[in-house]
Protein backbone atom coordinates (compact mmCIF):
# COMPACT_ATOMS: atom_id res chain seq x y z
CA UNK A 1 0.00 0.00 0.00
CA UNK A 2 2.78 2.41 0.86
CA UNK A 3 4.84 1.53 -2.23
CA UNK A 4 2.74 3.67 -4.54
CA UNK A 5 4.29 7.12 -5.12
CA UNK A 6 2.11 10.17 -4.55
CA UNK A 7 2.08 11.47 -8.11
CA UNK A 8 -1.01 13.29 -9.44
CA UNK A 9 -0.82 11.48 -12.80
CA UNK A 10 -1.09 8.09 -11.10
CA UNK A 11 -4.32 8.97 -9.29
CA UNK A 12 -6.19 8.92 -12.60
CA UNK A 13 -4.70 5.62 -13.75
CA UNK A 14 -4.61 3.38 -10.66
CA UNK A 15 -7.35 3.02 -8.03
CA UNK A 16 -4.81 1.95 -5.39
CA UNK A 17 -3.89 5.54 -4.61
CA UNK A 18 -7.52 6.50 -4.03
CA UNK A 19 -8.01 3.46 -1.78
CA UNK A 20 -4.84 4.36 0.08
CA UNK A 21 -6.16 7.85 0.72
CA UNK A 22 -9.53 6.49 1.91
CA UNK A 23 -7.82 4.04 4.26
CA UNK A 24 -5.74 6.90 5.66
CA UNK A 25 -8.90 8.90 6.35
CA UNK A 26 -10.50 5.81 7.88
CA UNK A 27 -7.48 5.34 10.13
CA UNK A 28 -8.17 8.80 11.56
CA UNK A 29 -11.98 8.65 11.73
CA UNK A 30 -12.85 5.06 12.73
CA UNK A 31 -11.19 4.90 16.21
CA UNK A 32 -12.85 8.10 17.54
CA UNK A 33 -16.17 6.98 16.06
CA UNK A 34 -15.94 3.61 17.82
CA UNK A 35 -14.99 5.33 21.09
CA UNK A 36 -17.97 7.68 20.73
CA UNK A 37 -20.34 4.78 20.07
CA UNK A 38 -19.07 2.86 23.09
CA UNK A 39 -19.44 5.92 25.32
CA UNK A 40 -22.92 6.48 23.93
CA UNK A 41 -23.92 2.93 24.91
CA UNK A 42 -22.37 3.40 28.35
CA UNK A 43 -24.18 6.64 29.15
CA UNK A 44 -27.48 5.66 27.54
CA UNK A 45 -27.71 2.48 29.59
CA UNK A 46 -26.77 4.16 32.87
CA UNK A 47 -23.23 2.90 33.30
CA UNK A 48 -22.09 -0.67 33.79
CA UNK A 49 -24.95 -1.43 36.15
CA UNK A 50 -27.44 -0.39 33.47
CA UNK A 51 -25.75 -2.45 30.76
CA UNK A 52 -25.67 -5.48 33.06
CA UNK A 53 -29.35 -5.04 33.90
CA UNK A 54 -30.30 -4.41 30.28
CA UNK A 55 -28.79 -7.63 28.96
CA UNK A 56 -30.01 -9.81 31.85
CA UNK A 57 -33.57 -8.60 32.21
CA UNK A 58 -34.78 -6.82 29.06
CA UNK A 59 -38.31 -5.59 29.74
CA UNK A 60 -40.86 -4.29 27.29
CA UNK A 61 -39.94 -0.68 28.04
CA UNK A 62 -36.23 -1.24 27.55
CA UNK A 63 -36.54 -3.27 24.33
CA UNK A 64 -35.99 -0.18 22.18
CA UNK A 65 -32.81 0.56 24.10
CA UNK A 66 -31.82 -3.10 23.86
CA UNK A 67 -32.23 -3.03 20.08
CA UNK A 68 -30.29 0.23 19.88
CA UNK A 69 -27.39 -1.29 21.81
CA UNK A 70 -27.34 -4.38 19.60
CA UNK A 71 -27.45 -2.18 16.48
CA UNK A 72 -24.54 -0.08 17.72
CA UNK A 73 -22.51 -3.19 18.52
CA UNK A 74 -23.11 -4.55 15.00
CA UNK A 75 -22.16 -1.16 13.57
CA UNK A 76 -18.88 -1.27 15.51
CA UNK A 77 -18.16 -4.75 14.15
CA UNK A 78 -18.69 -3.46 10.60
CA UNK A 79 -16.41 -0.48 11.27
CA UNK A 80 -13.70 -2.80 12.55
CA UNK A 81 -14.06 -4.97 9.45
CA UNK A 82 -13.48 -2.16 6.94
CA UNK A 83 -9.66 -1.94 7.31
CA UNK A 84 -9.38 -5.72 7.04
CA UNK A 85 -11.30 -5.66 3.76
CA UNK A 86 -9.07 -2.84 2.50
CA UNK A 87 -5.88 -4.72 3.26
CA UNK A 88 -7.28 -7.89 1.69
CA UNK A 89 -8.11 -5.88 -1.45
CA UNK A 90 -4.56 -4.50 -1.57
CA UNK A 91 -3.16 -8.02 -1.19
CA UNK A 92 -5.33 -9.36 -4.00
CA UNK A 93 -4.44 -6.46 -6.29
CA UNK A 94 -0.72 -6.84 -5.59
CA UNK A 95 -0.83 -10.43 -6.86
CA UNK A 96 -2.59 -9.65 -10.17
CA UNK A 97 -0.54 -9.82 -13.35
CA UNK A 98 -0.02 -6.78 -15.51
CA UNK A 99 -1.83 -6.30 -18.78
CA UNK A 100 0.10 -5.95 -22.05
CA UNK A 101 0.44 -2.15 -21.95
CA UNK A 102 1.58 -2.17 -18.33
CA UNK A 103 4.10 -4.96 -19.04
CA UNK A 104 5.57 -2.96 -21.90
CA UNK A 105 5.83 0.13 -19.70
CA UNK A 106 7.34 -1.97 -16.89
CA UNK A 107 10.05 -3.37 -19.20
CA UNK A 108 10.84 0.13 -20.56
CA UNK A 109 11.08 1.47 -17.03
CA UNK A 110 13.40 -1.37 -15.99
CA UNK A 111 15.64 -0.55 -18.96
CA UNK A 112 15.79 3.11 -17.92
CA UNK A 113 16.68 2.07 -14.36
CA UNK A 114 19.15 -0.57 -15.64
CA UNK A 115 17.35 -3.16 -13.58
CA UNK A 116 16.61 -6.78 -14.46
CA UNK A 117 12.83 -7.16 -15.08
CA UNK A 118 10.82 -10.01 -13.60
CA UNK A 119 9.51 -12.57 -16.12
CA UNK A 120 5.88 -12.50 -14.92
CA UNK A 121 5.55 -9.08 -13.26
CA UNK A 122 2.71 -8.44 -10.84
CA UNK A 123 1.25 -5.13 -9.76
CA UNK A 124 3.51 -5.26 -6.69
CA UNK A 125 6.62 -5.44 -8.89
CA UNK A 126 5.24 -2.63 -11.01
CA UNK A 127 4.60 -0.41 -7.98
CA UNK A 128 8.08 -1.10 -6.56
CA UNK A 129 9.74 -0.26 -9.87
CA UNK A 130 7.59 2.84 -10.31
CA UNK A 131 8.47 4.00 -6.79
CA UNK A 132 12.18 3.50 -7.47
CA UNK A 133 11.89 5.40 -10.75
CA UNK A 134 10.10 8.34 -9.15
CA UNK A 135 12.75 8.56 -6.43
CA UNK A 136 15.83 8.14 -8.63
CA UNK A 137 15.02 9.61 -12.06
CA UNK A 138 15.01 13.38 -12.20
CA UNK A 139 13.02 13.55 -15.44
CA UNK A 140 9.38 12.59 -14.74
CA UNK A 141 8.39 12.36 -18.41
CA UNK A 142 8.00 8.59 -18.12
CA UNK A 143 4.82 9.18 -16.08
CA UNK A 144 3.22 10.94 -19.05
CA UNK A 145 3.79 7.85 -21.23
CA UNK A 146 1.79 5.73 -18.80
Amino acid sequence: MNLWPEEPVLFAVFPELRYRRMMGIGRKIIPPLIAFLLLWIYFTCGGFKGIYFLFLYPTAGSMYLYLAVVTVILFIVVLLELPVVGFAWFYKRSRTELNAKQKLFYHELCQELQKEPVQQPTLYDFAATLNTAVKTLKNKDFLERL
